[in-house]
């Protein structure tokens, strides 16, 4: 009675494992780009281009950031267009680089109000504790 028990409960747990297993395993390989307005308006039709691909929010508040991750799978540089609240025109910028992963990056780009823009990366940290 003991063994089947314990080949029960063996077989939950490896149900289980399978049934979950990208959870499990996998883990994100994603990078992030944090966009933060450094500005006194707020910036509306944003567009980040990265790797090929357009990620968008339509608004960032004055002294707010947003975070969009984002796959890596070459070399590539941002490009970044947007508008002014209350401004007219559109703006963009271009630059940065980001390396296909591992290590995932985290990219942080500053915008200001003379439409200049600074772009940093730093590697995510991983493991236990991380932040």
């Amino acid at each position: 009675m003991k063994r089947l028990l314990f080949l029960a409960a063996i077989a939950a747990v490896a149900w289980y494992g399978w049934q979950h297993r990208t959870g499990l395993f996998a883990g994100t390989t994603d990078s992030e780009a944090v966009i933060f307005n450094s500005g006194t308006h707020a910036m509306l039709r944003v567009r980040l281009t990265v790797d090929g691909q357009t990620y968008v929010r339509e608004v960032i508040e004055p002294e707010s950031r947003v975070t969009l991750p984002f796959p890596v799978t070459r070399v590539s540089d941002f490009r970044l267009r947007w508008e002014w609240r209350g401004l007219l025109g559109m703006h963009e910028w271009r630059g940065g680089e980001v390396l296909p992963g591992p290590p995932r990056s985290r990219c942080t780009i500053q915008v200001f109000d003379d439409n200049g823009a600074t772009c940093s990366c730093v590697p995510i940290p991983t493991g236990p504790g991380a932040r």
